[in-house]
């Protein structure tokens, strides 16, 4: 018997095994591995932006099956592979026939990579990086479900196509080597067809470069029509949160706006308050179960002093919007939760107010920058709240969501390309109470013209990076001048 007849042998021996046997076993563990993958994305899901909704259900943008390679998969692979042909070197030269058995039966699923293959389908491949980020912020959850994952940090791979794929070695309960993908709807029926016309066709065709040029450029067309179709959901999440917030306004308005021009005794427009209206609202309905309607409004938490919210009540008190807003929370608060607002109770009342203004402004910076972000975004707005409470801004402390969106976004800009730059930060302060119209000439004076900053490179580093606008940039530097910086 010559090398070859002796590793065809060896092969026949190894899948005949894995047929009969290993097969089973193998799919009984990637139900589990699907199991743990269903569970641990269906409880992140919303964090990271993976579910949808329709006028009847909230539905997923993903969805995970799996597969075992097949016996003849299994045997064209073992001979086309390095670690394949070490395996049947191995079965070829132990005369023990029991031995050969458990090596193929312990051993396989620990030599050969992809005998369970585990496959997330999403609708975009924006859903594809952000199940990749969701698996990064779960090191707990994969660890105690005996999952690891081998070159998870050098993802996404470039495939022969020039396109990148999520194609993660895994290994689970430290016996079964798997592969993971995660592949767009669009992208993962156009990898099967390519799959089937290149992968594994050996037949030699005078066209076939060209040809593989052109499916590479259909490639790219899919990439152009999945990020569109990306779009589009973008645009129908959008329309049924905008439809729902015109249904909501309707009814505050409604429900509100007569009980405030009860009390002002003229008709005072609620737009400017609206937003966090329809957040608080949402909340104390989430919180009771039901709509929280109001018949009446009571003022007299106005006249309680705080002592500890001093500067806060100095601000509430010279703008209507902010009288009208806590008045509103206030009651809401009341009756959902059937509390009185008294001296002893408003300090602590005030708190919670304060925490879900901070919530509500977080969550309109989350939705740009993303949910794994929350802690950073929801300190950054408490931090940006006590600055301005001290250097005079006015309501858009607590109603200016797309102020701190933009603060937010030169703040990262800040420390991204003047993080080695002494006292920068301190300049980052200067142009966020700017952004929100507060008093620049008293910070100016009582930080910036006390401290040692290279500003001629701070100026520099602001003007081409672009990080402020051109307006607040030239304010600036007219400020320098009147220190004869």
């Amino acid at each position: 018997m010559d090398t070859i007849q002796k590793k065809v042998m060896a092969i026949n021996e190894i899948t005949e095994i894995y047929d009969t046997i290993l097969r089973d076993l193998l799919r009984a563990q990637a139900d589990k591995i699907i199991a743990f993958l269903q569970a641990l994305l269906d409880e992140k899901a919303a964090d990271y932006h993976l579910k949808g909704h329709n006028s009847v259900y909230t539905v997923p943008h993903y969805a995970i099956k799996s597969r075992i390679k097949s016996k003849d998969s299994l045997k064209e692979k073992m001979f086309r592979k390095k670690e394949g042909m070490l395996f049947i070197n191995a079965i070829t030269t132990c005369p023990d026939e029991e031995k050969r058995y458990a090596m193929v039966k312990s051993d396989l699923p620990l030599k050969i990579g992809d005998l369970i293959g585990i496959k997330i389908i999403t609708e975009v491949n924006e859903d594809c990086d952000n199940i990749y980020r969701l698996l990064s912020d779960s090191s707990i959850e994969l660890e105690q479900h005996d999952v690891v994952f081998k070159d998870f940090n050098i993802q996404p791979k470039r495939m022969k196509n020039g396109l990148p794929i999520y194609n993660i070695k895994g290994v689970f309960a430290q016996k079964y080597n798997f592969e993971l993908q995660i592949k767009s709807e669009l992208f993962s029926a156009w990898g099967d067809m390519e799959h089937k016309m290149f992968y594994k066709d050996y037949s030699i065709k005078l066209d076939k470069s060209s040809v593989q040029a052109s499916m590479k450029h259909i490639g790219l067309l899919l990439r152009e029509v999945d990020n569109f179709l990306f779009e589009l959901r973008k645009l129908n999440d959008k329309n049924d949160v905008m439809y729902e917030n015109m249904i909501l306004t309707e009814r505050l308005d409604k429900m509100l706006s007569p009980l405030i021009e009860e009390k002002l005794q003229v008709n005072y427009n609620i737009v400017n308050i609206m937003a966090p209206l329809i957040f608080f609202y949402k909340d104390f309905k989430n919180l009771c179960g039901h709509d929280i309607l109001l018949n009446s409004l009571d003022f007299n938490a106005l006249s309680i002093a705080s002592r500890r919210y001093d500067n806060y009540l100095k601000l509430r008190n010279r703008e209507m919007d902010l009288i009208l807003l806590e008045t509103i929370y206030c009651n809401w608060l009341s009756k959902a939760e059937g509390i009185g607002i008294d001296h002893s109770s408003y300090n602590a009342i005030l708190l919670r107010y304060f925490k879900k203004i901070c919530i509500y402004l977080s969550s309109c910076i989350i939705n740009r920058y993303g949910q794994d972000k929350k802690t950073v975004i929801m300190r950054f707005v408490r931090w940006v709240m006590k600055l301005l409470f001290s250097y005079g801004a006015g309501s858009n402390v607590f109603l200016g969501a797309e102020t701190y969106a933009e603060a937010y976004r030169m703040s990262l800009k800040f420390d991204d390309f003047m993080q080695d730059i002494e006292n920068s930060s301190a300049v980052k302060q200067y142009f966020i109470i700017d952004c929100f119209g507060g008093d620049t000439e008293k910070y100016f004076s009582q930080s910036l013209a006390l401290i040692d900053i290279n500003f001629r490179e701070i100026l520099y580093e602001l003007d081409i990076n672009r990080i402020v606008s051109k307006e607040m940039l030239d304010k600036f530097k007219w400020r320098l001048s009147c220190y004869g910086i």
